[in-house]
């Protein structure tokens, strides 16, 4: 049976679709983990260039006095430490260094011992070892809102991002409903289809039937021209309901093809037999010739049977004089080609391009107007594809066309 595609895109849609906000919350927090680290070095830089500053300052240079005569252990530098810590001139230089790289928040400064030299330097500190020959203490700062600063440095990446998820989420659900109303349509479509075909094969078996009737009680009848037409228009409209129905079932998968050794030229010849009334009220004149013994492939017969009938008939049709159709069969590498050359009125580039298209039918100038629904070469290159082979047209506006069905040949052995 045909797998219905669509739930599998859907489902495929949303995978993709919680992949991708999946990677985006990703990239948030890979984008703020290096904001962070740029804002951390910032300050790292800026507390190292205060420090070298207070170097030349008198606070400076008394503590670092301080510290070296007593040791660093002592009360009087810890004093010092303290002292420097509020001083004005340690605000001075943290508010210039700060300004220079940029670090517009506000702060608080301390100085803190270190538990240990080999316990690494934490964020937002700097040793002061330039200052004091020494590297256990820590100048340090906190930053109250650091996390806005973070936030607002996010905002434009963090507001695109969501606009983008936005915009492709009413994509994808505007997407996914059109879908959903498509498939809807199509099958309340197929479905209506579907009835009005059966309904109107009801009435043409009955007209069939009830003209054979009528035939056997009078026999006179057969000879009645308006009796022929019944039964000729009644014959046409049941092969166009049974291509309608053939059609819709393959395209549901309702419709399994039944694998045989098909031999393609008595197969042909058949179909020509069967059409032996439309050839002969014509006035066509079609051949076959064969340049392989024995055509044998594995296929369907009674789907060839109607595409070959639906490639005749069609060459009928489209002639202005009387139809001569030229059908050959040959060997090409692994396929046989089966070659349909007719006399008719042509196709242009613009037909060619949708001629195997549903419900499609060419508008030629000066021929009189077929009944049909534009389904047989659709149908043609249905059962072709279903056969692994191809179907290609040759044709030109006023020389005729030539429609060639490429099918796989059926090896011996196989």
């Amino acid at each position: 049976m045909k797998v219905d595609k669509i739930p599998l895109v859907i489902g495929a849609s949303c995978l993709a679709l919680i992949a991708l906000v999946l990677f985006q919350v990703r990239w948030m927090q890979h984008s703020r983990v290096l904001l962070e680290e740029q804002f951390n070095n910032k300050v790292a830089m800026a507390l190292c260039s205060a420090v070298e500053s207070l170097m030349e300052d008198p606070a400076g240079q008394e503590a670092r006095r301080s510290c070296i005569l007593t040791g660093t252990q002592a009360a009087s530098c810890c004093q010092e430490l303290e002292a420097l810590a509020s001083s004005e001139s340690l605000q001075k230089a943290l508010d210039e260094a700060f300004g220079f790289y940029q670090v517009p928040l506000n702060y608080q400064a301390g100085i803190q011992p270190r538990s240990s030299l080999l316990e690494e330097v934490p964020p937002n500190s700097c040793s002061l070892e330039p200052l004091l020959e020494s590297s256990q203490h820590l100048l340090s700062v906190e930053f109250p809102d650091k996390e806005e600063y973070i936030l607002e440095k996010m905002g434009f990446m963090l507001g695109a991002s969501i606009l983008i998820l936005i915009f492709i989420s009413l994509v994808f659900l505007l997407a996914n409903y059109t879908l959903i109303r498509q498939k809807r349509a199509r099958e309340r479509n197929a479905d209506f289809f579907n009835h009005m075909a059966h309904e109107f094969r009801t009435p043409l078996t009955n007209i069939a039937l009830a003209s054979r009737l009528l035939g056997r009680e009078k026999p006179g009848l057969e000879e009645s021209r308006f009796f022929q037409v019944i039964q000729r228009e009644n014959r046409q409209m049941m092969q166009r309901v049974e291509h309608v129905l053939h059609l819709a079932e393959m395209e549901d998968g309702a419709s399994a093809m039944e694998r045989e050794e098909v031999n393609l030229e008595s197969l042909l010849r058949q179909s020509i037999q069967d059409m032996e009334v439309r050839i002969q009220a014509s006035n066509a004149r079609v051949s076959l010739s064969s340049e392989v013994p024995t055509p044998l492939i594995l296929g369907d017969s009674f789907h060839l049977a109607n595409a070959f009938r639906n490639l005749i008939d069609n060459a009928i049709k489209y002639s202005r004089l009387a139809p001569e159709i030229q059908i050959s069969i040959c060997r090409q590498g692994e396929n046989f080609l089966i070659g349909f050359q007719d006399n008719g009125v042509g196709i242009g580039p613009e037909g060619r391009s949708f001629i195997f298209e549903k419900f499609q039918r060419l508008a030629c100038d000066n021929l009189k107007t077929e009944k049909g629904f534009g389904l047989g070469l659709s149908y043609v290159k249905r059962i072709v594809d279903m056969h692994k082979g191809v179907v290609r047209v040759v044709s030109e506006l006023g020389k005729g066309s030539r429609f060639v069905l490429a099918l796989p040949a059926l090896e011996p052995g196989e």
